[in-house]
Formats: C-alpha cells, structure tokens, sequence
C-alpha cells in the first residue's frame, strides 16, 4: 500500500514543523545554574510604554475643556497680556471715573482661580498624550497648587461674596485629575534592562 497517496490529517504547516525541528532544546540543570551564577549588570531607563496610555480623546477632551475655561473667563489673561505685550485691557473704574487697579479688586482672586484651572487642564493633555516624564511632577505640583487656591478661594470668598461655581469644580475635578497623576508618578515607570 503506496502511504504517499493518502491525505494528511495533520493541520501542521510546512513553518511549524520546520520551527519544530530547528528549536533548541531546553536548558538542562547545569545550564541554568550558570546562567544564575553569572553576575548581571541592571540599569535603569525611562520607557514612555511603562504609562498608561492616553487616547486621542482624552487628550482632545482635557485640552479641550482648559481652552473653553481660558476663553470662558479670559479678563485675567487679558489683564495679563496687557501687562506683557502692552495690549488693551479695560481697567475698572470707580464713581469718579478713576482707575483702579485690578490686582486691588476681588475680581483679580476670583479670576485666578479659574485660569490655573485651565492651565491645569491644558497640562494634564499634554501629559495624557506624551507620558513625557518632566512633565510629571510639573503637572502634578501645578495641579495641586491650582487646586487648592481654589479650595481656599471658595471657603474663603462664600460668605463676602458667594458661592464659586467655577472654583468649586476645578476642585472637585482637581482632587480626580491630581490622583491620577499620583497613580501615574507611583507606577514607578523605571523598567531594569539587563545587559
């Protein structure tokens, strides 16, 4: 009986049973303690893969919220500019049609508040889509200082003048951005490769 002619019944392709025959064997228990006993050198080097990583959407969505808030209430940055580039900004008048200069008004506190919470937002994008490791603990230091201007704003500004909307959310979502940045920073993200 001629065994050629009949079909195969082994799904193997020609690959596998080639990668079969050329593998090594495994190692035998002498191999392995040398491996053991052979000192290794371990260095430490920042993967940008050890980060989570960051979608196009998260990324659009947190930039995204920081420019609506920098454009939602522009007057310090305008105030700003004005003070850098010599732009226009409309000072603050009193009864008698005197200046008064916006650092002196409650205005200028309340103003602050909501920018570094933009800025937080536009850094936290950035971090999101670049894992770039400076900016870790910028972000992080920025997030908390923003956020906890805010908290002492809306503790300190509710019975002179009302509750702060804005302030109140950039610390709620301050605490949320902040912790994940903790998380972010303890995933230890340096990776040994030995050599």
């Amino acid at each position: 009986m001629d065994l050629s002619k009949l079909p195969k019944l082994s799904k193997t392709s020609e690959a596998q049973q080639l990668d079969a025959q050329t593998r090594p064997p495994p190692p035998t228990e002498s191999s392995a303690a040398q491996l053991e006993s052979r000192p290794v050198k371990v260095t430490y080097v920042w993967s940008s893969q050890s980060a989570p990583a960051g979608g196009w959407s998260e990324t659009w969505l947190s930039i995204g919220i920081g420019i609506f808030l920098l454009l939602f209430q522009p007057r310090f940055l305008e105030w700003l500019s004005s003070r850098l580039f010599h732009t226009y900004f409309n000072e603050f008048l009193d009864a008698d049609n005197n200046i008064v200069p916006y650092r002196t008004l409650p205005e200028f506190w309340s103003d602050l508040g909501p920018t570094l919470f933009g800025i937080v937002f536009i850094m936290d994008g950035l971090l999101i889509f670049t894992r770039r490791r400076e900016l870790y603990w910028t972000a992080f230091a920025l997030t908390i200082l923003a956020t906890g201007y805010n908290l002492l704003w809306c503790i300190g500004s509710y019975s002179k003048y009302g509750f702060a909307p804005i302030s109140f959310l950039a610390v709620i979502f301050g605490g949320f951005i902040a912790t994940s940045q903790w998380r972010l920073i303890k995933l230890q993200p340096w990776h040994p490769i030995q050599q």
